[in-house]
């Protein structure tokens, strides 16, 4: 197997450059440069990138598994900058033309970086790392047992919007999260990391607070008491008043 510092060696020759002049451009010694080509002292990968830079060359050439750490670091500047972009909107302006611009813009982004990643990594424990938000909603949805209409039966949510959200194709605010978080019994966090800070900012929403609320007054009742808290929000539920709206569906496959 052709190892890095092989390739160090024959890139520096290709550039006709001698040991002490590489080592100079490193601002490092020629023993130093030697050691790497022999593979006595392994550079560290950000070492590998200043070499990469002196010789003129892609990281990955000499580094072959650079490819998924460049591609990793594309993937963090680009979830950093989304982040930042969309931090840059009032609560007023999420649901914009302008928004949904910037927002799908970068999802399509995120998807190919998190595809070409997906594809070079062996790591199973690591594939995970790289879903999209999108990918991760149809995967717990599919585990589950689910169809998108019954995703939608339970968020209330269209099944276009879902449609379109596991296909990345639509923006995720937090509300939204939320509900699909709840119906698939995982935390939202645990879906999209980003989106909670990026629309959430920490805070709980009203929503969040009326269900916790509700959740700590079922949890301090005892069995009867919880069979009793069920027979009256099944009464609620009856009365059109407190019923949400049901929303049309227009998407003519549910899987």
């Amino acid at each position: 197997m052709v190892t890095i510092g092989a390739n160090i060696k024959r890139i520096r020759k290709e550039k006709k450059l001698s040991q002490r002049e590489l080592g100079e451009k490193l601002g490092v010694s020629q023993q130093m440069i030697g050691q790497y080509e022999n593979n006595t002292t392994p550079p560290k990968y950000e070492t590998v990138k200043r070499i990469a830079k002196a010789l003129g060359v892609p990281t990955s050439e000499i580094d072959p598994r650079a490819d998924i750490s460049t591609l990793e670091e594309a993937l963090e500047e680009l979830r950093k900058q989304k982040k930042e972009a969309l931090q840059s909107f009032t609560q007023d302006e999420i649901f914009g033309d302008k928004f949904n611009a910037i927002y799908n813009r970068y999802k399509q982004q995120e998807a190919i970086l998190c595809q070409q990643l997906k594809s070079l990594t062996k790591d199973t424990e690591r594939q995970h790392l790289y879903e999209t938000t999108g990918e991760t909603i149809k995967k717990l949805r599919l585990k589950k047992g689910f169809t998108l209409t019954d995703m939608s039966s339970q968020t209330k949510l269209p099944i276009s919007l879902l449609y379109r959200i596991e296909n990345n194709l639509r923006s995720l605010n937090l509300d939204t999260l939320v509900k699909i978080s709840r119906c698939l019994g995982v935390a939202a966090v645990d879906i999209d990391p980003n989106t909670v800070f990026e629309w959430g900012f920490g805070k709980e929403t009203e929503a969040d607070k009326l269900y916790n609320q509700l959740l700590n007054y079922f949890e301090n009742l005892n069995h009867d008491g919880q069979k009793k808290a069920v027979e009256q929000l099944e009464l609620l539920s009856k009365i059109s008043d407190y019923q949400v709206t049901t929303p049309e569906k227009d998407i003519p496959s549910s899987k």
